[in-house]
């Protein structure tokens, strides 16, 4: 990984490793390099935020998230970490638009 191209995607512990590690081209938000500028920042925040942080990108909503979050705590699996929401939380499809 050229750490200038990525360099948004530093820090962030256990977490952090396993988000710089993904072949991101086989999700739905495609190669982090591909990215767009607010998906790139709103990851360098989770990543280097002391606090719990969760977003969820993209139609598919495509979840990312670090490990203070909720979501960590409450034993989701990391391999969920980045699939679409609707996989994760099919009984509250309603909920989205």
């Amino acid at each position: 990984m050229n750490n200038t191209a990525y360099k948004f995607l530093q820090g962030g512990g256990e977490m952090g490793e396993l988000i710089r590690s993904t072949d991101w081209s086989k999700t739905p938000i495609g190669s982090s390099g591909d990215w767009l500028v607010a998906l790139k920042i709103a990851t360098g925040n989770i990543l280097s935020t002391p606090f719990p942080m969760y977003i969820a990108w993209g139609k598919k909503y495509t979840q990312i998230f670090n490990c203070k979050s909720n979501f960590h705590r409450n034993k989701i699996h990391y391999h969920q970490l980045f699939l679409p929401v609707q996989c994760i939380y099919a009984p509250a499809l309603f909920l989205l638009p």
